[in-house]
């Protein structure tokens, strides 16, 4: 029996319907399989990137720099390097303190930590030729024992850090409370600026 002219027009309507919504869950399939795509690319983690200290992570946006931080070396006295990133400062005084900090808050990597943890840089500033006075609390001076390297480490590890991350700064003098220091606990002579050359990394006080 011959198919009514309206009945044919009902089929082709529901043949496009069933077309318009598989063609739906084929869009929605295919965005849900970028979206974990997309996410399994953002939790991914950079490996090789160097650690972080917890008291210098920055907020989103704001810019850090990749430093070079002196501890001593558990196996010697000498000195070691380890990577860190920081919040970069607006200006050098406060870069240096970034820097002063991380060394106060000590290493990660099991390497002899020989600033006091206590320390704090009051006051940097750089002259003409490159000589950074660094302005500390008395806290640097911790309790030391002269003659047993201790000090050695300690003056040496800022005076590398700072050197080697800051071009513009020569040598570096210490002060404690906005006096200038001939040594520490007894042991170094402070009198004259420092430089990064003074304390090579396989040396040690001799």
């Amino acid at each position: 029996m011959a198919q009514k002219p309206e009945d044919k027009n009902g089929d082709k309507k529901r043949g496009r319907n069933r077309a318009n919504w598989a063609m739906g869950i084929f869009g929605a399939l295919v965005l849900i399989g970028v979206g974990i795509l997309y996410g399994l690319g953002r939790e991914h983690v950079d490996e090789s990137a160097p650690p972080r200290l917890t008291s210098g992570v920055a907020t989103v946006g704001e810019p850090v720099e990749r430093l070079y931080l002196y501890f001593g070396d558990p196996a010697h006295v000498g000195l070691v390097r380890e990577p860190r990133v920081i919040p970069s400062g607006s200006s050098l005084e406060e870069r240096i303190s970034n820097c002063v900090r991380e060394l106060a808050a000590g290493s990660l990597r099991d390497n002899l930590s020989v600033v006091p943890p206590a320390t704090q840089l009051r006051r940097a500033y750089l002259d003409s030729w490159g000589i950074a006075y660094l302005d500390f609390t008395r806290d640097l001076l911790g309790r030391r024992t002269p003659g047993d390297g201790e000090e050695w480490l300690a003056v040496a590890s800022i005076v590398r850090s700072v050197c080697d991350n800051f071009p513009e700064v020569r040598e570096v003098r210490f002060l404690i409370d906005g006096q200038m220091v001939v040594s520490l606990a007894g042991y170094m002579d402070l009198e004259e600026p420092l430089r990064a050359e003074d304390f090579p990394l396989d040396g040690g006080p001799l």
